[in-house]
């Protein structure tokens, strides 16, 4: 009964361990990219800024690295702003998308990036039925 208690005792001490060796990791890993040099800052600004919709990419394709650099850069304590990163976001889309963004662009007082990414989502659900209905409109009722 004793040897049973003893490896329970162990087997949640080993258990704890992990735990602490996971969590002194995950903070070490975020420091170190807390303290990264000028030259990565930059380099991050930079994929931000120059970060383009490739034309055979999905949305969420596009908005997954964009999310990641932002995600990266507050990582080193560089922040974007909410409407800087909506206006990064709206600039790397195609060509295509440009009367999406003069659309969602106009007349508004305030946009948020959620907005934009609820936008660009219901987009591309839209252009995913049309393509699925021949592009003709079939099967869309009018209001």
């Amino acid at each position: 009964m004793r040897e049973a208690a003893r490896e329970l005792v162990t087997s949640g001490e080993e258990d704890s361990d992990v735990e602490a060796l996971n969590v002194i990791q995950l903070s070490l890993s975020n420091k170190v990219i807390r303290e990264k040099s000028l030259t990565s800052r930059l380099y991050l600004k930079q994929r931000l800024s120059q970060l383009k919709m490739s034309p055979r990419t999905s949305v969420g394709d596009h908005v997954n690295p964009f999310n990641q650099i932002v995600v990266d850069l507050a990582n080193t304590e560089v922040k974007i702003e909410d409407d800087d990163q909506t206006l990064l976001l709206l600039c790397s889309l195609l060509e295509a998308y440009e009367s999406f963004v003069d659309t969602i662009l106009y007349g508004r007082i305030s946009i948020t990036l959620e907005d934009v990414k609820a936008s660009l989502n219901s987009k591309e659900l839209q252009k995913k039925v049309m393509e699925h209905h021949g592009g003709n409109g079939e099967g869309m009722s009018r209001g």
